[in-house]
């Protein structure tokens, strides 16, 4: 997740809106606030793998009425794909 802040910041965009799923110790993921984009923080994985998620960070794109826009992306080179 901390690789990705660089060029996560440069992601100004409302919608489609940007939503990652991070796990991992809260004050590790900190940084993550950096950009705007919505992170979905699942400390002991447990809400993941109920939506098929099998890793993170995971990200997914959500547009303007609230409706999934992408597929999902795992992983820092899927996610700086989908952006």
């Amino acid at each position: 997740c901390k690789a990705m802040t660089e060029w996560l910041s440069e992601w100004k965009e409302p919608y489609p809106r940007l939503v990652i799923l991070a796990n991992g110790e809260e004050g590790a993921l900190n940084s993550l606030t950096a950009f705007s984009a919505t992170v979905a923080l699942d400390l002991e994985f447990q809400i993941g793998p109920l939506f098929g998620i099998t890793q993170t960070p995971s990200a997914l794109l959500v547009d303007r009425n609230g409706r999934i826009a992408s597929t999902i992306a795992v992983g820092a080179v899927q996610i700086k794909a989908l952006v």
